[in-house]
C-alpha cells in the first residue's frame, strides 16, 4: 500500500523539479572576480544585510538567473565593482563563489550574506542555471 502512494509522489516531484542537478560552486576571494561586463541581478531581503548579487557571464547561450521574487531585481549589464565594494564595506560576513556548469565552464560569480540559505541548480538540456534564495520569513532572527 505505501509503495503505491510513494511512487506517484516521487514521479510528481521529479516532474516539478525537471530533473535539475546541483551545480558546482567554488568559494573564491572576492579579489579574484575580474572586472568586465556581466548580467547583474541583486537580491535585497527585508532583513538587515540580507543581500545577494549574481554576476552572470553574458551571451553564452544558456542563462544563469536568480529566481524571481519580490526581493529580486534584474539590473542588466554592468560592472561588479560597486556591488563588490558594497559587500566589502557594509555586509558583515558574506561569501563569494564562482558558479560552473556540468562541463566545468565558468558561468557566473555570486556574492551572498552568510545567513541567507541558497540553492544553485542546473536545469536539464542546457536550459540554464537557477539560483534560489530561501524565502526571507524563514531566515533566523539576527541579534542587534
Amino acid at each position: 500500500m505505501r509503495i503505491r502512494r510513494t511512487v506517484p509522489c516521487l514521479l510528481i516531484c521529479l516532474a516539478l523539479l525537471g530533473c535539475q542537478s546541483w551545480t558546482a560552486t567554488n568559494r573564491i576571494d572576492v579579489a579574484f572576480i575580474p572586472g568586465g561586463t556581466y548580467e547583474i541581478t541583486v537580491y535585497k531581503g527585508p532583513r538587515p544585510q540580507a543581500y545577494a548579487a549574481l554576476f552572470a557571464v553574458p551571451d553564452d547561450g544558456s542563462p544563469v538567473i536568480m529566481y524571481h521574487s519580490e526581493f529580486t531585481e534584474e539590473i542588466g549589464l554592468g560592472s561588479p565593482a560597486d556591488y563588490i565594494s558594497f559587500f566589502e564595506t557594509k555586509i558583515k560576513g558574506y561569501k563569494s563563489m564562482e558558479i560552473r556548469d556540468r562541463k566545468g565552464n565558468l558561468r557566473a560569480y555570486f556574492l551572498i550574506y552568510n545567513f541567507l540559505y541558497y540553492e544553485i541548480r542546473e536545469r536539464p538540456r542546457g536550459e540554464g542555471i537557477v539560483v534560489f534564495i530561501e524565502p526571507p520569513h524563514l531566515l533566523p532572527v539576527e541579534a542587534p
